[in-house]
C-alpha cells in the first residue's frame, strides 16, 4: 500500500495486494485491483488476468456484467485462447446475446487445434444456429463439419438427421447416411445396423427407390435376421422389381 501511495501504477504491488484480497475473500477489491493491473501490463500476458477477473465475477460477485467485460477485452487480443472464447460464448448465451455468441463460437472452433474439442464446438455452434438463430442451413453445415472431424460423434449425426427429417430433405438425408457409413468404419455394429435400417426405410418410404431399398434391406438382413417384418417387406420389394422377382419366388 505504501508503494502504491508513491506510485499508483506500481504493477507488482497491485498484483500482490490483489492476491492478498483473494486470500481474504475481499472479492470486490480484488477485482478492481486486477482490473487496474491488467491495464498496465503488456498485452501478451493479460489473458490469465482477464480469466481470473471473470472467475471472481462469476463465482464470488454474481455479476454477469463484470464477468463479461474482461472476457470481451480478452477476445480482442491477437490470439485469445479457446478457453477464453468458449467462456465468453457461455456468458453471451446466458445473456441471450445469441448473435455474438455464435460469432465467438465460430472463432473458437476456427482456432482450436484439438480435433475432438473443435468437433464439440462446431456441434454446439450448430445447435445455436438451429435453436436460437433460426438458421437451419448453417446448423446443418456446422453439424456436417463436426462429423467430418470426428465421425463417431453420434450426437451431432442424430441432430443433423433429425433436422433433415424435419425439413423433409430426403436426398440430403440419403447423402448423410451414406457419408456416415463411408466415413465411420469405427462405428459399433449396432449403430451401423441402425444406419442401414434407416437408409432402407428412407429409400422405401420417402424416395420410392425400389432397387436401392432392396440393396439396403439386403444388407440389413445380412446384419440382423431377427425381424420378420423386414423379410416380408423385402419380398414385396422383390416383386416390384423385374430384375429381382426370381428372388421373391426363392
Amino acid at each position: 500500500e505504501k508503494a502504491l501511495e508513491l506510485d499508483p501504477n506500481h504493477v507488482l504491488s497491485l498484483k500482490a495486494l490483489a492476491d492478498i484480497d483473494c486470500q481474504m475473500g475481499q472479492w470486490e477489491q480484488a477485482y478492481e485491483r486486477l482490473d487496474r493491473y491488467s491495464r498496465l501490463i503488456p498485452l501478451d500476458i493479460r489473458e490469465p488476468v482477464y480469466l481470473k477477473m471473470a472467475d471472481i465475477a462469476q463465482s464470488h460477485l454474481g455479476d454477469s456484467a463484470k464477468e463479461l467485460e474482461p472476457l470481451v477485452r480478452g477476445a480482442r487480443l491477437d490470439n485469445p485462447s479457446v478457453d477464453l472464447l468458449e467462456k465468453l460464448a457461455t456468458v453471451l448465451l446466458a445473456r441471450s446475446d445469441f448473435q455474438q455468441a455464435g460469432a465467438v463460437l465460430k472463432k473458437a472452433a476456427g482456432s482450436c487445434e484439438d480435433i475432438t474439442r473443435r468437433a464439440s464446438l462446431l456441434h454446439r455452434l450448430g445447435g445455436l444456429y438451429e435453436t436460437k438463430l433460426g438458421n437451419e442451413p448453417l446448423a446443418l453445415k456446422a453439424y456436417h463439419m463436426a462429423l467430418d472431424l470426428e465421425p463417431t460423434r453420434v450426437d451431432a449425426f442424430k441432430d443433423m438427421e433429425r433436422l433433415l427429417v424435419k425439413r423433409q430433405e430426403w436426398q440430403l438425408l440419403e447423402e448423410c447416411y451414406r457419408a456416415m457409413l463411408g466415413r465411420a468404419q469405427t462405428l459399433t455394429p449396432t449403430f451401423r445396423l441402425v444406419l442401414w435400417r434407416n437408409l432402407a426405410e428412407l429409400y422405401d418410404r420417402a424416395l420410392k427407390d425400389v432397387d436401392n431399398a432392396i440393396m439396403a434391406y439386403e444388407v440389413v438382413r445380412q446384419l440382423d435376421q431377427s425381424r420378420e417384418g423386414e423379410a416380408q417387406r423385402l419380398s414385396e420389394l422383390y416383386l416390384k422389381s423385374p430384375k429381382h422377382r426370381q428372388k421373391a419366388i426363392e
